[in-house]
C-alpha cells in the first residue's frame, strides 16, 4: 500500500512541476528575450554610464569583438570535452551570444550580422 502511494505521490509532483503557465505575450512588436528583457535592454541603454553598467558592457563588446575579429571556423564536432573542436564551439557559442546581446543594446548591425553568419553556418552543417 506504501509503494501505490509513493507512486501516486511521484506521479502528482512530476505533473506539478511540469505544468507551466503559459504566457503569450500580447505586444506584437515582441522581441525574443535572449536572457534580457525588453524593459532590460532599455535600462541599459539609459545607464550605459553607470558606473557597473559601463564595464559590464565594455566587457560584452570585447567578447563579441574578440570573437568576430577571429578566424571564424565552424569544424566539424569530433573530439569530446577539452579537444580542439568543443573548445572552438564554446567560444563560437559565446562570441555570437555577446554580439546578440551587443546588438540588441547598441543596435550596431556589424554585431546581428556576425550573430547571423554563426547560426546561418551551424544550421548548413547540421
Amino acid at each position: 500500500m506504501l509503494r501505490l502511494i509513493l507512486k501516486y505521490l511521484v506521479l502528482v509532483l512530476t505533473v506539478l512541476a511540469c505544468r507551466r503557465e503559459s504566457s503569450v505575450h500580447e505586444n506584437t512588436a515582441y522581441m525574443p528575450k535572449l536572457l534580457l528583457t525588453h524593459e532590460g535592454v532599455e535600462f541599459i541603454r539609459s545607464n550605459t554610464s553607470n558606473s557597473i553598467i559601463a564595464p559590464s558592457l565594455e566587457a560584452l563588446v570585447a567578447s563579441a569583438d574578440e570573437g568576430m575579429n577571429g578566424e571564424f571556423s565552424i569544424p566539424i564536432p569530433k573530439d569530446g570535452g577539452g579537444g580542439y573542436t568543443h573548445e572552438k564551439h564554446k567560444a563560437n557559442y559565446q562570441s555570437t551570444l555577446s554580439a546578440a546581446h551587443v546588438f540588441l543594446i547598441n543596435k550596431d548591425e556589424k554585431y546581428l550580422e556576425y550573430s547571423k553568419k554563426m547560426l546561418l553556418g551551424y544550421a548548413e552543417m547540421y
